[in-house]
């Protein structure tokens, strides 16, 4: 592939296209505050993006179980469980018990991997000894797919090729509903 473009127009390009492929939200921020040679090498070294995307991934799992200490009684989670809270719920007094994995994106997970991520986080639950109320299981994406922000209804169950669901004790929350669920606060003001 040959290219026609100057030095100048690659180096934005380039920019453009980290910018672009990483956090929709953190990312321009971050890379914002480096030098662009220092951009260069953070993508040549493909270890160094990963790092990258790593701390950006845990600076995610960090923001969401502290803005969840200021409303619930939050735990630090286990390994798969990155957060587990004790949730009241009006007209319920049990309340509920949610374990959730937190991760950056939607693609932090992929395909096959999607499965074995929910019957880690629902065995952590059935395997608690002192659970006295009601489970739910949630794998909580920080930021919005292909940058786009879906409003209050970004939940679902996550299915199988088979269309049956991985489980029924188990939700995916997307930021448009993760972020007011926790805070009362629409993810974009978070």
């Amino acid at each position: 592939m040959a290219y026609s473009k100057s030095p100048e127009e690659l180096v934005k390009l380039t920019i453009k296209h980290l910018k672009e492929r990483s956090d929709p939200i953190l990312n321009p921020y971050f890379l914002s505050l480096i030098k662009p040679e220092e951009i260069f090498i953070l993508d040549a070294i493909s270890y160094e993006m990963q790092r990258h995307r790593m701390t950006i991934g845990v600076f995610y799992q960090y923001l969401i179980l502290e803005l969840m200490r200021q409303t619930w009684q939050v735990f630090d989670g286990s390994r798969e469980g990155d957060v587990v809270a004790d949730v009241e719920t009006p007209g319920f007094e049990a309340g509920i018990r949610l374990y959730m994995s937190i991760k950056k994106s939607s693609d932090t997970v992929g395909g096959q991997d999607i499965g074995g991520v929910i019957r880690r986080l629902e065995n952590e639950a059935k395997n608690e000894k002192n659970l006295t109320r009601p489970y739910l299981c949630v794998l909580g994406i920080a930021t919005p797919a292909k940058g786009k922000l879906r409003n209050f209804s970004d939940r679902k169950i996550k299915m199988n090729k088979q269309g049956q669901p991985y489980s029924l004790n188990c939700e995916v929350w997307g930021p448009g509903f993760l972020f007011p669920y926790i805070t009362g606060l629409e993810a974009i003001d978070i």
